[in-house]
């Protein structure tokens, strides 16, 4: 930490963070869990944290942290895709993407939460359930042009992460709406304690950030 603090950051250095392992590791161990670096990251100044939605994107976001002339943080995954999406052709500075176009409610996730909550929105979709997607690619600095639209559309929000809730997207999304005002419902999923060792899905699942726990959480938003 303290590396990245002084050494990196606080000198605005050129320096690229290869976050192998983000989110859960599965039979790795809990130890190995990669669940607490966007929180800890998300507190250091001129750090940018970003996060590919596909395995076809890395290669995208690894020549534009290259090129950024700036501390950056590029999260990838143990694993393969779950989802076939569209991949970048060149990254958009500190711009998010919208995935899927929906009314009342937006779901914002990033990689391979992305791609749960895109599943979701697909089984609700085949339910006359129409919600918008949104890819925050860049999590740290948070786009606040399009968070801004989002709160004048009135959508309530669901965030979804593979990271701890304290400190995380969700935090950071519902600290700068709250500045603005927002008068939206805000639920936030992602992890509250330690995760312990067992396969990826069945972790998913007991933590609620499968696609169908995802499904649930976003219908408690049109109550």
């Amino acid at each position: 930490y303290d590396q990245i603090l002084h050494d990196v950051c606080l000198q605005e250095l050129p320096v690229v963070l290869g976050v192998d392992r983000a989110g859960l590791v599965g039979e790795d161990g809990e130890t190995h869990q990669g669940i607490m670096d966007v929180s800890f990251l998300n507190t250091i100044p001129n750090m940018t944290i970003v996060q590919p939605k596909c395995l076809e994107e890395v290669e995208v976001y690894l020549k534009y942290a290259l090129n950024a002339e700036k501390p950056v943080a590029l999260r990838y995954p143990k694993g393969a895709d779950e989802v076939s999406l569209e991949p970048i052709k060149e990254v958009k500075e500190n711009q998010w993407e919208v995935i899927k176009q929906g009314k009342k409610i937006c779901v914002i996730a990033s990689g391979k939460m992305l791609q749960h909550a895109y599943i979701a929105s697909e089984i609700l979709y085949e339910k006359g359930v129409a919600v918008q997607i949104v890819n925050a690619n860049f999590i740290k600095p948070l786009d606040k042009k399009m968070l801004q639209s989002i709160a004048e559309n009135k959508y309530n929000i669901l965030t979804v992460e593979d990271n701890m809730l304290s400190g995380g997207l969700g935090s950071a999304v519902k600290d700068y709406l709250y500045s603005i005002e927002y008068k939206g419902k805000i639920n936030c999923l992602g992890y509250n304690s330690y995760v312990h060792q067992g396969s990826v899905s069945k972790l998913y699942k007991e933590f609620g950030l499968d696609p169908e726990s995802i499904v649930d959480k976003i219908l408690e938003l049109y109550d």
